[in-house]
């Protein structure tokens, strides 16, 4: 319908809610209204208004919905600006809300313009159009509270937030009112929130909107998936999912999700998916059949975040069959660089290595890197560092597009061009003027991937003929704290089983042939390197390839004197280690054990060899061959450099020797003792 006939048709229920005292004479109002009684009930029918319309009516309702043509045509911001300006006929506040619709149409199509730098915010007929409409609220219905509020979201950027606040503490007011307000409405309401990032607040009216919702689940003639969609995933962004939706939503999308739309079922599924809520089977089984059957490149990119979330199963069958579809010639899933960021992402998260999708991948992204935002390209780049597969070309373009707009990544999220540069480290690529970014305070002070921003460091540490940049002391010393002692502490589940075997072999070495798995340790497990690595267990061996006791067996650390530790100089004298352990060893239990690289005395000076033995389970390879990913590659990569010989025991050769003790020994004596890396 065109914009004019809305504008006429919403004229009777517009008056609804307007205070009883106002005058329908105002001049503010353009068609004049007579009401047939003059008591006002709560929700009077719209046969009690009449209009009476003049010719002068009629002509300027022509000029305006000639006006709202020309805007909804307008090619920019500026050029509806312009059409605005030009128009001299005085502006009922309603029409200058059908105005300002129109303007925030024009915002949708206007695909070149960048909402962040859009004019509209210094735009001076824009700024009069809104301050006349935000005078002249309390002649609004709830309805058109609504409408203002969606024409907010869609400006979010060039409007004030407390404009928006003004808006949404009238529609709270509205309380049970809102209950007579259509479905999209209330999918419109919950939409601006999350387009505002109301994460807190506002419950009574959330609260009216959750009962609302809940109570049109259980009709029998509910079919407004749109505005479901827009509930449920506007509640997912804000992190506000309530707990009173799940079930009643569960049983409609069971008895509904084969008559529903391909979009609203992936919205749907997608927004219970990042609440955290349980999927059933059935759920995940209509999901695999549209990624592999819908045409919508939306539809199939919700989905596969949602496999990739989930890891709810592997299927090597799936995976294949949709390889054959995106690999297709004809293929339009390719031209979507959000759905190719998800796809890639879905297929790290269930560590399913595919090396030629990955190549047709990177070719297919390159004309789309300007075209990502952050996160989705964080996600791509990161899938190449995750699987530890190399990309000249991509990496060779995505350097130039970061370098050239350096400031815009870093002020869409410090933590998108953190995990992007750890993709760079992974593949021994080191692009200088974007590390620099990283080692600023500003930057590290609002990074939670600070692990990143350490091995970032190692490498500069490393490599000293590249002449990357590095942390400052303090920096490096906070990051270590940090790094080692605020994340908790989770042990390999075959980390008790080597260490009992390795105790064993290291005591045989010595010529002790006994059982004693509780004699003196000869090697650090768990140990807590002073690069920000631990590792399963250290063994330092002497010229003769002994084993040198730790000493005293004060390597049980507890938090405070690790972090203590940290703020010294690395290494550190042995009677300096004492001092700290001695000082900080009844502040909390004994948690870390220290790696023999934080001192420079005795028991290290003595040694030949020092040894990282790393059990590397399941996870450290990709699920459908085995391809080590990017994660173990750097951690040895960087150990060795630092100067430990590295062994890897993967788990797909320690798992055949179940019981069989003397297999194992011999496994472990014949790899440690002949330097040599476990074979793959």
């Amino acid at each position: 319908m065109h914009t004019l006939g809305r504008l006429h048709g919403r004229f009777q229920f517009q008056r609804l809610f307007l205070p009883s005292s106002f005058s329908f004479s105002s001049s503010l109002v353009s068609p004049k209204l007579t009401r047939a009684s003059s008591t006002r009930s709560a929700g009077p029918p719209p046969s009690q208004y009449q209009a009476t319309k003049t010719y002068s009516d009629t002509r300027s309702d022509m000029m305006i919905g000639s006006l709202l043509s020309s805007m909804s045509r307008a090619e920019s911001f500026n050029s509806s600006m312009e059409i605005l300006g030009r128009y001299k006929e005085p502006l009922s506040v309603f029409d200058q809300l059908q105005v300002l619709k129109a303007v925030s149409e024009t915002s949708i199509q206007d695909k070149a313009t960048n909402m962040k730098s859009s004019p509209l915010k210094s735009n001076e007929i824009f700024q009069k159009l809104c301050n006349d409409i935000m005078g002249d609220l309390h002649l609004f219905s709830l309805p058109d509270l609504v409408q203002l509020l969606s024409c907010f979201s869609k400006l979010r950027t060039n409007i004030n937030p407390r404009a928006a606040d003004t808006v949404l503490s009238l529609i709270e007011e509205s309380g049970k009112s809102l209950s007579e307000l259509p479905p999209q409405d209330i999918g419109s309401i919950i939409k601006s929130l999350a387009f505002f990032n109301i994460r807190t607040g506002r419950t009574e009216l959330i609260d009216h909107i959750v009962a609302i919702v809940v109570y049109q689940l259980t009709s029998e003639t509910f079919d407004c998936h749109v505005s479901l969609r827009r509930v449920c995933r506007g509640f997912a962004i804000l992190g506000r999912w309530p707990k009173e939706l799940t079930d009643p939503l569960l049983e409609y999308l069971y008895r509904s999700i084969d008559v529903m739309d391909d979009f609203s079922v992936a919205t749907i599924i997608w927004s219970l998916q990042k609440s955290n809520i349980p999927l059933e089977d059935w759920i995940f089984e209509k999901a695999s059949t549209l990624i592999l059957e819908s045409e919508s490149t939306i539809v199939v990119s919700f989905l596969l975040w949602v496999s990739g979330k989930s890891l709810h199963y592997y299927n090597k069958e799936f995976y294949d069959k949709m390889k054959e579809i995106l690999l297709s010639s004809d293929s339009e899933h390719w031209c979507d660089p959000r759905l190719l960021s998800h796809m890639l992402w879905m297929l790290a998260k269930v560590r399913h290595y595919d090396p030629v999708l990955l190549d047709r991948a990177a070719e297919v992204a390159l004309p789309l890197l300007y075209r990502m935002e952050s996160q989705s390209l964080s996600l791509f780049v990161y899938v190449y560092g995750f699987f530890n597969h190399p990309s000249p070309a991509l990496f060779k373009a995505l350097e130039e597009l970061l370098v050239s707009n350096r400031s815009t990544y870093e002020l869409q999220g410090s933590q998108a061009f953190t995990i992007i540069l750890w993709s760079f480290l992974v593949l021994e690529l080191y692009p200088v003027p974007l590390i620099e970014q990283v080692f600023k305070d500003e930057f590290i002070k609002v990074n939670n991937y600070l692990p990143t921003v350490l091995q970032l460091d190692n490498a500069s540490m490393t490599n000293p003929h590249l002449s990357l940049p590095s942390l400052s002391p303090s920096q490096r010393s906070s990051i270590l704290s940090q790094t080692l002692t605020e994340k908790p502490i989770t042990k390999s589940k075959l980390e008790k089983n080597i260490r009992e075997t390795l105790n064993k072999l290291l005591h045989s070495s010595k010529g002790d042939s006994s059982y004693l798995f509780n004699a003196e340790k000869l090697h650090i497990p768990e140990a807590y390197m002073p690069n920000g690595y631990s590792v399963d267990a250290e063994i330092l061996l002497d010229a003769n390839d002994d084993p040198i006791p730790p000493g005293n067996q004060n390597f049980k650390w507890s938090q405070a004197g690790l972090k203590q530790l940290c703020m010294e100089d690395v290494p550190v004298s042995q009677k300096r280690l004492s001092k700290i352990f001695k000082d900080t060893k009844n502040k909390g239990e004994g948690l870390y054990n220290i790696s023999s690289g934080w001192t420079d005395g005795g028991r290290v000076a003595a040694a030949k060899r020092r040894i990282i033995i790393e059990i590397e389970g399941p996870f450290h390879y990709a699920v459908n061959i085995k391809h080590e990913l990017g994660k173990s590659v750097i951690k040895r990569r960087q150990l060795e450099a630092f100067g430990w010989e590295f062994i890897q025991v993967p788990y797909y050769k320690w798992y055949p020797f179940r019981n069989n003790y003397k297999a194992k020994w011999e496994y472990l004596k014949r790899n440690y003792l002949q330097k040599k890396t476990i074979e793959k």
